[in-house]
This record gives C-alpha cells, structure tokens and sequence, in this order.
C-alpha cells in the first residue's frame, strides 16, 4: 500500500501525519486502513462531552437536537436507565422538529487543563433539548430493558463506542419510554472536532 503524501510510516503499523506526529492516525496493519483518533484533539481541548439526566413519563418522548456548524467525530454514546424500557434512536435527514428547543445541555471539554493551546477552542456543537421530532431518518437504534422488581431491580446500560464521522448538519436523539411508568436514566455523549 502506497504511503499517502504528507504522512510518514510508523513502526507499530500506524502512518501519521507529518505535521502532527500525535493523530490522527491511519492503521495499515494487515492492510486494510482504518482512521484512529490521536492525542491531538484532546490535547488542544477539542474533545467534549455531554450529558442529560432523563426522566421520560409513560408514553412520552424525550429528543435532544444536535447542531454541528463544523464536522465532527462522534466517538461515544452510552444509555443508562434505572427501570422500565427505553428506544433510543439517532436521526439524520428531513424530519420536522416541533415545540421549542429551549433547554441548552452544557458541554464539558475533556481538556480543560489551563496548558491547552490559546486561544482556548470552543465547540461548534450545540445541544438543547425541549422540542420533538416527527419522521427523518433513523441512523442509530437501540432498546434497553431493567427488571421492574423492586428486589431484582438493576441498572442496565448500552453503549456505542465506534467511531461515527459526521458532517456539520442538525442532528436528532430521541429517547421514547415504553414502559408503563416513567423511566429515568442518564445518557452521555462524547465527540471530537477537527
């Protein structure tokens, strides 16, 4: 496999860039290339995180917008609830959002060290909730269940840890309860820009 301009080989299998010998990396062991997130985006506070306390009444819905003015790479998703059942679904394309998205999330740098490169970067993503959506496309599902007995009852969580690169767009994140009784939890997103 021929080495891309501007990236130089490594001797663990990895190619990186010349100009930032931390990452992003491309993996080229056993000859298929695969992108791996660096130290770079850390180091220079370009990685976040988030995350929202939910408590979802029986038969209602609970959606969190994503707006990313800048592409990103999404590097985590994880869903945590206490009991009942839970649909989680990513969606992309034409949906139509309703209500007010009102209700910012913070977002959390997971460098907020006072030596990371000024001036300071700051996300070009933005989540709120408050609002709802109505079709698009689903691109992300997922359903957890917890025992309801109060003598069995467990936490049971799921998580997405691949990575997802994804254009600067609006994004939506709909939690729906399915359960008879209102389902809490906490669902946590982390993510990296360029």
């Amino acid at each position: 496999m021929p080495i891309p301009a501007g990236f130089s080989f490594h001797p663990s299998g990895f190619l990186f860039r010349q100009s930032d010998s931390s990452g992003p990396y491309v993996n080229v062991a056993g000859g298929t290339p695969e992108l791996v997130t660096g130290d770079s985006e850390f180091r220079d506070g370009r990685e976040f995180r988030a995350y929202l306390e939910l408590s979802v009444g029986a038969g209602l819905t609970t959606v969190i917008r994503v707006t990313a003015a800048a592409p990103f790479t999404l590097t985590k998703q994880a869903l945590s609830i206490d009991d009942g059942t839970m649909r989680f679904a990513a969606i992309a394309g034409t949906g139509t959002p309703g209500g007010s998205f009102s209700v910012p999330i913070p977002t959390i740098g997971k460098n907020r060290q006072l030596t990371r490169p000024t001036p300071f970067y700051v996300s070009q993503v933005v989540l709120e909730t408050g609002g709802t959506i109505t079709g698009g496309t689903e691109v992300e599902v997922f359903r957890l269940k917890a025992a309801a007995q109060s003598q069995q009852q467990t936490t049971v969580g799921g998580s997405i840890e691949t990575l997802r690169a994804l254009p600067a767009g609006t994004y939506y994140l709909k939690f729906e309860n399915l359960a008879t009784g209102t389902v809490a939890g906490v669902y946590t997103l982390e993510w990296a820009e360029p």
